[in-house]
């Protein structure tokens, strides 16, 4: 369930799923054997089940003691009733069945499954997957999901309260309003808190988790404990950028949240996160953390500063003519990231960074140590390895010079035009550089306007292994021979290759003949 959600948010940040906002698309199962163990879907089946109680606060009709194992589907469906219900002490294990949903992804059946319904409570249950859809009054307390747990669409009349629980693969609350989740445990997966109104989340842990605060008000945050854990703000509204996590932690040190405080200096903090909102012209310096935070903040100062090995990074949004310099992210999750979808923080200038060791992400989350969707920055003298790309531009007229890349799968990639790509060492590269266009892009975006030139090439394709082994009979320190950049006829060329490296980002001529032979 994690790729398909992650997903939907992404697509949905780019108005892909506006042909899905009517009603919801119905479930088909996808196994004909497939089958619901208990279903009820109205007052007679607690009777047919042989249920005990009377449906009422006080008596309410108990499914108890239900031990699950191997069943092909559903555990327990619930669907459109208003008798009270108390499900509790259940185990279940390895439900097999899958159902496809949109006819091409799919889901795994569910443990407990509550729909349309009032008044249901769930305790001390251990069960793959529980989800409650438009649950009016709802609890669950002191249960167990090895896969997700989704809470969605609650009426406003009514309540919701999650307890004690662990879900081990994500926590999904959505559409929701008069929610409250304390002590809980989530792990390796998602942790979504979107469209709420009016609800409190406080001592979680989070653990491998992505987590994902979007169309909040009147929502608080207290007491959370994010570990190995990345925020990500998916939205076009700077609103959604206020975020106080209040006494919280990430990756065991504090967070410090600063809002409405222009001009802010300051240095030498050690912190787990720094999290700035409408905090322009402030000046950070010699700081460390997991996670810098800077929205709507312009003209902004980061620099001599260090994210924690294992971090998520350096996160620029809806803030311009920001500096980001001689920062280090050793092994950081997300490295730097500038405008992924507010799409103005422009004129900013990244230089004298060293990000080394990114993770990996998938086709819809790509990652590079820097990452840019805006225009207009100058990327300059900066270090990256052995990340998924080095550098990876998807907006317009940028400056991307005096760079080294090495040990990446490509190490520059480029999904915007007009961009100007020189004077760059590239060293030991899958693909030194790529031009292609992002899947969000129009139709008739071209990519005919980059500019590849004068920079050093430590492998090409089809010619000898490093620009610094091409004849130069003139010896004016360019190649004699272009360097074409991609693995296709009409790919972008380079047609003054240089013969030595560039001195820059940590690279000089010297130490280069410990590297020199391409791949």
């Amino acid at each position: 369930m994690k790729s398909l959600l992650l997903s939907m948010i992404i697509l949905a940040a780019f108005g892909e799923l506006a042909s899905a906002a009517g009603a919801p698309q119905e479930a088909v199962l996808a196994y004909p054997l497939a089958s619901d163990y208990i279903n009820i879907t109205s007052s007679s089946d607690f009777e047919k089940y042989g249920l005990e109680g009377h449906g009422t606060p006080e008596d309410p009709y108990v499914i108890e003691g239900l031990n699950l194992l191997n069943h092909i589907g559903n555990g327990i469906v619930v669907k459109g009733i208003s008798d009270h219900l108390l499900i509790k002490n259940c185990s279940m294990e390895n439900l097999t069945g899958r159902y496809t949903l949109r006819d091409k992804d799919h889901i795994s059946a569910f443990g407990i499954s509550i729909e349309g319904a009032e008044n249901v409570r769930i305790e001390n249950c251990s069960v793959p997957g529980i989800s409650f859809k438009g649950i009016k009054n709802g609890y669950l307390v002191n249960s167990v999901s090895s896969d997700d747990i989704i809470v969605e669409g609650n009426p406003r009349s009514g309540s919701f309260l999650i307890e004690d629980c662990q879900a081990r693969k994500g926590l999904h609350i959505l559409g929701m309003a008069n929610c409250r989740v304390e002590n809980c445990q989530v792990e390796n997966g998602e942790f979504a808190a979107m469209n709420l109104i009016n609800s409190k989340f406080s001592n979680l842990t989070l653990t491998n988790c992505s987590f994902f605060p979007t169309g909040l008000s009147e929502v608080d945050f207290e007491e959370l404990k994010l570990v190995n854990t990345t925020i990500l703000i998916i939205s076009t509204n700077p609103d959604e950028c206020m975020l106080n996590l209040k006494n919280s932690t990430v990756d065991g040190r504090e967070v410090y949240y600063y809002q409405d405080k222009p001009g802010q200096n300051i240095r030498g903090l050690k912190a787990g996160c720094i999290w700035l909102y409408n905090c322009s012209g402030s000046v950070l310096d010699d700081v460390e953390a997991s996670l810098v935070f800077i929205a709507r903040s312009p003209g902004t100062v980061l620099k001599n500063s260090k994210i924690y090995e294992g971090g998520q990074g350096i996160v620029i949004a809806f803030s311009r003519d920001c500096v980001i310099a001689n920062n280090s992210l050793p092994e950081s999750l997300e490295g730097i990231v500038v405008g992924k979808f507010d799409m103005s923080s422009d004129n900013l200038t990244l230089s004298r960074n060293t990000v080394k060791s990114l993770r990996f992400g998938g086709d819809l989350d790509e990652k590079a140590g820097i990452q840019v969707s805006t225009k207009g920055n100058h990327i300059i003298d900066n270090l990256v390895t052995d990340s998924q790309n080095g550098i990876l531009v998807s907006g317009a007229n940028n400056t991307i010079s005096g760079n080294t890349l090495a040990n990446n799968n490509v190490g520059v990639k480029l999904e915007g035009n007009y961009n100007n790509v020189t004077g760059n060492n590239f060293i030991y590269n899958g693909q030194n550089g790529l031009q292609e266009k992002s899947r969000f892009a129009r139709p008739d975006a071209s990519l005919d306007n980059n500019t590849w030139d004068g920079n050093f090439w430590s492998a090409y394709y089809g010619q000898p292994n490093s620009s610094y082994d091409l004849p130069d009979k003139n010896v004016d320190g360019i190649g004699d021979v272009p360097y074409r950049i991609g693995f296709y006829p009409g790919g972008p060329v380079d047609y003054r290759p240089l013969v030595k490296p560039v001195v820059g980002a940590g690279m000089t001529t010297a130490s280069f003949s410990e590297i020199k032979g391409g791949l």
